[in-house]
């Protein structure tokens, strides 16, 4: 069982960032520490998609800047890597189903491949199983919807790059329904998944502070 390394000040902000940094370093080979570096350097310097303020810090830190949001002093690159280790585990062990798969299908890495010149992006097999079981898990939810455009609307909520979009338009062509159906439902599935995303958020930020992974909070007054 891995256990965290004692932080008097928290390795992460938030529980977001926690799980964003750490689903990111597990997607990596375990490498010597320069190597390592140099990949995941080498994977956001070059992503097509902008950074997110998260991503951006992370890159900041990989560089060698101090970050305001990352504290891994102390640590060495195997010690991160276990880190991120047990934040993963965490959510795989920490959670109900329903909360696990909402958390996998939002931080799990979106894969691509160049092939001829061209990078193509697809959903990595982690990925795309929590999506499916998510969308199973959501379909009382929403009716009579088929349960392969249901797979299709769920996705949409994790298609993080541009070309792993999917568009009501396209939708409408592949399952002869009206846009608006898709929409509605959409709208259903969104507000489904923030919650369980929040009610994971909230179970996780425990168990990451006791386990000295994010900061305590301030207390006020």
């Amino acid at each position: 069982m891995l256990h965290a390394i004692s932080n008097d000040e928290g390795m992460f902000k938030d529980v977001t960032h926690a799980l964003h940094v750490a689903y990111l370093v597990m997607s990596t080979e375990a490498r010597q520490d320069c190597t390592t570096r140099a990949a995941l350097l080498k994977m956001m310097e070059y992503a097509e998609d902008p950074l997110t303020a998260e991503q951006a810090d992370w890159f900041e830190e990989l560089r060698g800047v101090a970050s305001q949001s990352l504290n891994f002093k102390g640590l060495s690159s195997d010690d991160i890597r276990a880190q991120c280790a047990l934040i993963v585990s965490a959510v795989r062990s920490k959670l109900p189903a329903p909360e696990m798969y909402a958390m996998e299908a939002r931080f799990t890495q979106t894969e691509f491949e160049d092939v001829r010149g061209v990078r193509r992006f697809a959903f990595s097999r982690e990925k795309a199983t929590a999506i499916k079981a998510l969308s199973d898990w959501l379909q009382p939810s929403v009716g009579t919807l088929p349960s392969l455009a249901l797979d299709c609307l769920v996705a949409k909520q994790y298609a993080n790059h541009s070309r792993t979009s999917i568009s009501y338009r396209d939708l409408e062509a592949s399952f002869h329904l009206p846009r608006m159906t898709f929409a509605r439902a959409a709208t259903k599935i969104k507000a489904n998944i923030r919650a369980l995303e929040l009610s994971a958020a909230k179970r996780l930020q425990l168990h990451f502070t006791q386990q000295g992974i994010l900061r305590e909070p301030e207390k006020t007054a």
